[in-house]
């Protein structure tokens, strides 16, 4: 009888064991995958940001780093190119716009970014962010902040360039689209 007990205890035992490693080396190997999974995301966001820029001259982006998503536009005559950016794919969708966008000059841009800096909303965790990269003959910049995207969808701007980039927001739901499940 009694060798009965530490044959099961010894297998009980061993059972066990497995099961706590196989469930740590889970968890390493799921933390490192999202690490690199970051860090692909990050470097892919800087080279897109910065090619489409050079393509289009300007583009936008908004991006939650947790989530590993990232939504990017930019505008080409009267259209609205999108690129929704994942772990896992990227779509691309296209969208006829009323007006032309027209390009801000040098003044304008830095009058843009100091109006960002003052009236949006900064996430500490540093979860959110939003860039603009623009690249023309006069000028080559980026703004980059880690801004809470709702409240640059809600707050009221002086510069029409953020007025139109706050209707694009809203009126095409690019926040909704970088939250989606799909």
């Amino acid at each position: 009888m009694e060798i009965k007990r530490r044959c099961v205890l010894i297998v009980f035992l061993t059972i066990y064991c497995l099961f706590v490693y196989s469930c740590s080396l889970y968890k390493y190997v799921e933390s490192a995958t999202q690490e690199e999974m970051a860090h692909i995301h990050s470097s892919f966001a800087e080279k897109k940001g910065e090619s489409m820029a050079k393509r289009y001259g300007i583009v936008f982006c908004i991006r939650n780093i947790y989530l590993n998503r990232s939504v990017y536009w930019t505008y080409k005559d009267d259209r609205m190119i999108l690129y929704i950016l994942t772990a896992k794919s990227c779509k691309k969708e296209e969208y006829g716009q009323e007006s032309a966008f027209r390009m801000p000059s040098a003044s304008e841009f830095v009058t843009a970014n100091q109006e960002l800096d003052e009236k949006c909303f900064f996430v500490l965790d540093g979860s959110e962010c939003f860039y603009i990269w623009i690249n023309t003959n006069q000028l080559y910049d980026q703004i980059e902040g880690f801004y809470r995207l709702n409240s640059i969808a809600k707050i009221g701007y002086n510069s029409p360039f953020l007025q139109r980039i706050q209707n694009d927001i809203i009126h095409f739901r690019l926040i909704e689209k970088l939250y989606q499940n799909k």
